[in-house]
């Protein structure tokens, strides 16, 4: 039997560039969710528009993303990560920037959009992590939790940078700004990134012809087939809907409970602290409990944090416990999701199955947050929002719990067409 210790230290002898560099990368490609909550106020005041405009853009994003993302997961496994990626973060940066200028009619406001929502799905997680799952397994729920810190970090300093340099600059100005200097930090990590780390097996299917066989798992074929399939596309879809919507209103939540704007923007900063400490929590645990278990009591403390926005008064000290609940739910949101993808499919067609999941998480990401700003358009208040956000936290729980048991997988092997029902665990067919 392998030690498997012996092997998660050489998975990180091997893979340590990929990480790093996705911890950058795919951090840097988040900016538009970690600051898009700071423009809410100061636009619909500035514009007249109200919060379901401003947000619009995240909906265009998750529309997109819904084809986009397993498509270029599909094209990432055919012609290299790096040709991919190395193009998709300067336009991605390029975009974003552009909202300083095309913000002046709504017009212009959803054609900026658009630019970003094409160019993001060239830069999403899910590309670092198809890196990562080809190169990790006995270490892969750490590596893919440090893929996310990224994210968890630019959730801390970007709402607090982004609102200080609206007072300082405007918000106009804030967008390019954000975008430069996310592009300084990222672009030159994941160019040593790719020079260091040496090719994915999946980079090299075209010289080989085989690649798909070298990896263990299933094709989208046979994935599609099994009710885990749905039940985890189901999840992906709630979690973003729901986690997403808290994460870019928090600020706007806050304001409504009579807390100022920096107050606010310094509790979504650390709201980005707890999603550090739940990923690294869930990292850690995920290469040793049950992935299920994790996910339902992930996602049952922002089910706690949306009670006791509800029911308690909001000063300093509830809203902290508050956004902690919820920053350590979301922080764990992504380890959980790639990491039953791998356990349930295997990496073989990793690429396109987890992008089919990041897609709809990124459509209820987007149909969330807007929704959200509709209803909160509509009623005046968040109140009933939270409430039913707290409703679909619960169903996602008890979808993690009963998912079943892991498949099994090993090298080289041919799943069957007959794939089992929902009531028999997985199995593997070795060749």
């Amino acid at each position: 039997m392998i030690d498997v210790k012996s092997k998660a230290r050489r998975e990180w002898r091997a893979g340590w560039p990929a990480v790093c560099a996705g911890l950058v990368g795919a951090g840097a490609a988040q900016i538009h969710f970690a600051s898009i909550g700071v423009f809410i106020k100061p636009m619909t005041q500035a514009l007249g528009w109200g919060s379901s405009t401003v947000t619009l853009g995240i909906l265009i994003c998750s529309i997109v993303a819904v084809p986009g993302i397993p498509l270029v997961g599909l094209l990432a496994q055919k012609v290299g990560l790096s040709r991919i990626i190395l193009v998709g973060l300067p336009l991605f940066f390029l975009a974003f920037a552009s909202l300083g200028l095309l913000s002046h009619n709504r017009t212009q406001w959803v054609i900026g959009w658009a630019f970003i929502a094409l160019a993001s799905v060239l830069s999403k997680a899910n590309l670092w992590m198809l890196w990562v799952a080809q190169r990790f397994d006995a270490a892969r729920g750490m590596a893919f939790a440090l893929i996310m810190v990224g994210a968890g970090v630019l959730a801390i300093f970007v709402p607090i940078m982004s609102q200080l340099s609206i007072e300082s600059f405007g918000w106009r100005a804030t967008f390019p700004l954000l975008a430069a200097a996310m592009a300084v930090l990222s672009i030159p990590a994941c160019l040593v990134g790719f020079r260091l780390c040496p090719p994915a097996a999946g980079e090299s299917r075209k010289a080989t012809g085989d690649a798909d066989l070298e990896l263990p798992g299933m094709l989208i074929q046979d994935a599609i087939r099994m009710r885990s399939f749905w039940q985890i596309s189901l999840i992906a879809f709630l979690i973003g809907a729901g986690l997403v919507s808290l994460q870019i209103h928090l600020v706007p939540m806050f304001e409504d409970k009579g807390l100022s704007a920096r107050t606010a923007a310094v509790a979504a900063g650390v709201f980005g602290g707890a999603t550090l400490v739940g990923r690294f929590v869930a990292g850690g645990l995920l290469d040793r409990f049950s992935a299920n278990l994790i996910g339902m009591v992930n996602l049952l403390l922002p089910a706690v944090a949306c009670i006791l926005y509800l029911v308690i008064p909001l000063g300093s000290t509830s809203g902290m416990l508050v956004t902690v609940l919820l920053g350590l739910g979301v922080g764990a949101e992504g380890d959980v999701l790639g990491y039953i993808t791998a356990k349930y499919f295997g990496v073989r067609s990793f690429g396109t199955i987890f992008g089919a999941m990041t897609g709809l998480f990124a459509l209820g990401a987007g149909v969330g947050p807007f929704g959200m700003s509709l209803l909160r358009d509509h009623l005046g208040s968040y109140s009933g929002i939270v409430l039913m956000l707290f409703c679909a936290l619960v169903v996602c729980s008890v979808l993690f719990v009963t998912l079943g048991s892991y498949p099994s997988f090993s090298k080289r092997e041919e799943i069957t067409r007959d794939a089992p029902s929902e009531h028999e665990p997985a199995t593997s067919v070795s060749t």
